[in-house]
C-alpha cells in the first residue's frame, strides 16, 4: 500500500525534471488511491461484523478518493470535482482515527 504512493510521489517528482503529462502524476495517485482500497475491502475476512462495516465504510472513502483523483485529470479546475476530493480525503482520515478508536480504544 505505501510501496504505491512512493511511486506516485516518485513520479510526480519526476515531473519537475522530465517533461511528462501532468495527468500522469494523478494516474498513479488514482492506482494508489485504488490498490489501498482494494487491500482494505480484502482485509476484512474472518473478522466480527463491527469491524467489517468500520473497515466497508473506511473503503467507501478510499474509493471516493479513487474517483476524485481520475476526474481531476479531466477537468482540474472544477470546483465540485476538487471539493469532492477534499471531502474524502477528509473522511478517510478522521474514520482511520474514529476506527482505531472504536476497534482498540485504551489497547493502544
Amino acid at each position: 500500500m505505501y510501496l504505491a504512493f512512493i511511486i506516485s510521489g516518485l513520479v510526480d517528482l519526476l515531473s519537475i525534471v522530465v517533461r511528462i503529462p501532468r495527468v500522469t502524476g494523478m494516474l498513479f495517485l488514482s492506482a494508489a488511491f485504488w490498490l489501498e482500497g482494494l487491500l482494505f475491502y480484502f482485509h476484512v475476512g474472518g473478522r466480527e461484523m463491527l469491524d467489517v462495516r468500520i473497515h466497508l465504510i473506511l473503503v467507501l472513502g478510499i474509493f471516493g478518493c479513487g474517483v476524485a483523483t481520475l476526474a481531476r485529470m479531466y477537468s482540474p479546475t472544477n470546483l465540485l470535482i476538487n471539493g469532492s476530493f477534499t471531502f474524502a480525503m477528509l473522511f478517510q482520515g478522521t474514520w482511520f482515527i474514529q476506527a482505531a478508536e472504536v476497534l482498540y480504544g485504551n489497547n493502544a
